[in-house]
């Protein structure tokens, strides 16, 4: 008996966070059933809208507007539409170690859609942003 109430009671409080929905942008039931842990992080990153500031900057930018602040990319792809990926990382250390990855998608010299994307790598992390160095060589 306790443990129906137990499953009751969770599948109730994902229901409530919006974990838990049918619906195709949110993921399903299965597949946000890890939200519990994070509930800030039920949408599907890919398409869940993200404020940051470097993706207010970036977005709609000339490629010459990156290579002048940022450089070359660590990593870049070039896709058979002609479109391209950038990648730049930026990791820092200490007790607020962080990994960071902002993500360009360039088509026509400009770039169309910025990702970025964080990791905490100590438990301290939570204390900073990430991204330090790119925000400021592109502010």
């Amino acid at each position: 008996m306790k443990t129906t109430q137990i499953l009751l009671a969770c599948i109730f409080t994902l229901l409530v966070s919006g974990c838990a929905s049918l619906t195709p942008e949110k993921g399903g039931f299965v597949s946000n059933s890890l939200c519990s842990v994070s509930i800030g992080d039920c949408v599907n990153p890919a398409i869940k809208e993200q404020s940051d500031d470097i993706i207010s900057i970036l977005t709609g930018k000339p490629v010459a507007f990156v290579k002048t602040r940022l450089g070359l990319p660590n990593r870049r792809n070039e896709l058979a539409s002609g479109a391209k990926t950038w990648v730049y990382f930026d990791h820092s250390k200490g007790m607020t170690a962080k990994s960071c990855k902002v993500s360009l998608s360039i088509r026509d010299n400009m770039i169309e859609r910025v990702n970025v994307s964080t990791s905490n790598k100590s438990f301290a992390s939570f204390l900073s942003e990430g991204c330090e160095r790119i925000r400021k060589e592109i502010g």
